[in-house]
């Protein structure tokens, strides 16, 4: 004949209650600690330029991603950490650029006007 201890049979029931009670109230949120950036290019005109290279830059002048726009002059710079920068926009000789401060969670979309 097998004895069940109480006190193990009270902690086991604690501790199931516990862990549904953790289920039904769901995991914690956890907030992304990144950003995002994405823009156009674009002439004077509002003609999108496809192929333009843009440039993410960090406020202290280091190079943190590249990229080139799509046929519809679009650019995306996913998962930027919380901090000021700068885009730079180059097609030919025409560049242009724009400052962004990211923060957490922020989607950012800029338009860069190059000049013919």
């Amino acid at each position: 004949m097998t004895r069940t201890n109480p006190l193990a049979a009270a902690l086991i029931a604690t501790l199931a209650l516990a862990v549904a009670a953790n289920a039904l109230a769901g995991s914690p949120t956890i907030k992304p600690m990144t950003g995002s950036v994405g823009g156009e290019v674009m002439k004077a005109t509002g003609q999108p330029i496809a192929g333009a290279k843009v440039v993410l830059f960090h406020d202290n002048g280091t190079v943190m991603a590249r990229t080139i726009t799509d046929a519809l002059g679009r650019f995306s710079f996913p998962k930027v950490k919380p901090d000021k920068y700068l885009i730079l926009a180059k097609y030919g000789l025409s560049e242009a650029a724009t400052s962004v401060v990211v923060t957490d969670d922020t989607k950012i979309f800029v338009k860069i006007v190059l000049e013919d």
